[in-house]
């Protein structure tokens, strides 16, 4: 595929990395085509999904991430298949990533931009991202409390950011602890292609109700396809 399947890995990674409590957050896209749709929390995992028009993710895929087992799963709901990336798969990653001449296959930055705004009534810090060494996105991110989580849940995101982090080491990327250190998830979401902005999500709505466990469940029926290596070429 090309280096932002690598760059939706890491976020999916980084974005699934949050409490045990029933919890999901939806998005809507206020200008061109947002990135994130959802993230669901249930049953001790999460699942991701992006927003329908979203130019920098397949939107035919979901993420989930079972913190539990350090498992990333990305359903591929055309082809009823699904990809599991743990720590040996990743290992794998990074060297499919070597022979293919991407020393770094995400050659991620991550750092705030100074700014700070206020979304959805929630303030919150705009961190920019460079992929590839152009202006990928920024995302404004607010502290968890604010959107509801309790103290136990901040405790366990704050545990399963630095899981996360060791996985994402793996391929080079510190887009977990770079950006959702500290208890912090996004409000705002701003995608760019070169000096253009292509995409804006912001917070929509935040529930606390009950979510079945079948929701962050790989479905009946699907089956596992092994990793493609042409997923983390570059373009």
């Amino acid at each position: 595929m090309s280096h932002r399947y690598a760059f939706a890995l890491a976020f999916s990674l980084a974005m699934t990395c949050v409490a045990h409590a029933d919890f999901r957050i939806d998005y809507n896209a206020t200008r061109g085509h947002g990135d994130l749709g959802a993230l669901s929390l249930a049953n001790g995992k999460v699942r991701a999904e992006p927003d329908r028009g979203s130019a920098n993710f397949d939107t035919s895929s979901s993420a989930i991430f079972d913190p539990a087992n350090a498992d990333l799963i990305l359903l591929d709901r055309a082809q009823h298949r699904y990809t599991r990336f743990d720590g040996e798969t990743l290992n794998q990653v990074s060297g499919l990533a070597s022979l293919l001449g991407a020393q770094d296959p995400l050659q991620l930055k991550v750092r705030p931009s100074g700014a700070h705004e206020q979304v959805a009534g929630h303030s919150c810090e705009v961190y920019r991202v460079d992929l590839y060494g152009e202006h990928y996105a920024d995302y404004c991110m607010a502290d968890a409390a604010e959107l509801g989580l309790s103290t136990s849940d901040i405790t366990q995101l704050k545990r399963t950011i630095d899981m996360a982090h060791d996985l994402l080491g793996r391929i080079g990327g510190s887009f977990a602890t770079s950006v959702f250190a500290g208890g912090r998830l996004p409000v705002k979401l701003v995608s760019f292609r070169g000096d253009k902005v292509i995409g804006i999500s912001e917070l929509k709505s935040v529930s606390m109700a009950k979510i079945a466990a079948s929701e962050v469940a790989i479905p009946g029926g699907y089956r596992e396809q092994p990793i493609d290596p042409s997923m983390f070429a570059p373009d």
